[in-house]
């Protein structure tokens, strides 16, 4: 896990859609896909729930989203 994956992860948070967040980080939307898939098998278990278009957090999302804040604070 690196800053980058925990930037990425607290955006998508923030604007449930990994598209935006990979316009606002300047990378593909497959990269942020990639990088999520990667955190939840390290963290093992599931951050975002996919509903459309959009993601929303699990409940262990919110959990870990709490504890990203303060990592990068």
């Amino acid at each position: 896990m690196d800053i980058r994956t925990i930037q990425a992860f607290l955006l998508a948070a923030e604007h449930e859609n990994f598209r935006v967040v990979a316009e606002k980080l300047y990378v593909t939307q497959p990269a942020i896909s990639t990088k999520i898939k990667l955190l939840e098998k390290e963290l093992g278990d599931k951050l975002f729930i996919k509903e459309g278009r959009n993601v929303v957090l699990t409940e262990f999302g919110r959990f870990f989203y709490e504890e990203a804040k303060s990592i990068l604070t």
